[in-house]
């Protein structure tokens, strides 16, 4: 199903058999995708690009990403872009024992930003949580895919 509301400005496809959409703030873009069999959440936080912030807004997604450094054993990075829908990706795979395993920031390069990032609800074992990132990075593959701006 898909993720559309009148106050989003963006929507994409969720996985409505395991997900719940939680809003953080009424008439805010910024929500969580609630996964409670997995004891996960993605966080989604929106931003207007205005004038000369993009590179702000992606080194600010950077610095969140490697802040994991510490924890990581290896962060691999894939670029996904699609002109037709004027959606341009960044997806972050965090390996080891990181807090976060998975995130990600999609831009139209001149207006939108999302950022996106997976926490689970207990502490970081990358071996016993495998199974489920494997699961969710499936999942926001499918979200970044789907990402439509309004």
């Amino acid at each position: 199903d898909t993720l559309d509301s009148l106050f989003l400005p963006y929507s994409f496809l969720i996985n409505k058999k395991l997900a719940v959409v939680d809003v953080q703030k009424k008439d805010s873009a910024w929500i969580n995708l609630v996964y409670p069999s997995l004891k996960a959440r993605i966080f989604f936080t929106y931003k207007t690009v205005g004038k000369n912030k993009l590179d702000e807004l992606i080194k600010e997604s950077e610095n969140f990403v490697y802040k994991h450094t510490i924890k990581a054993d290896a962060i691999d990075e894939e670029y996904i872009g699609d002109s037709t829908r004027r959606c341009y990706v960044f997806l972050f795979d965090i390996k080891g024992n990181a807090a976060s395993n998975i995130q990600f920031y999609a831009t139209d390069s001149t207006t939108h930003f999302l950022r996106g990032a997976l926490y689970f609800d207990v502490a970081p074992n990358a071996d016993s949580l495998r199974p489920s990132v494997k699961y969710l990075l499936n999942d926001i593959e499918k979200i970044i895919h789907t990402i439509n701006w309004k």
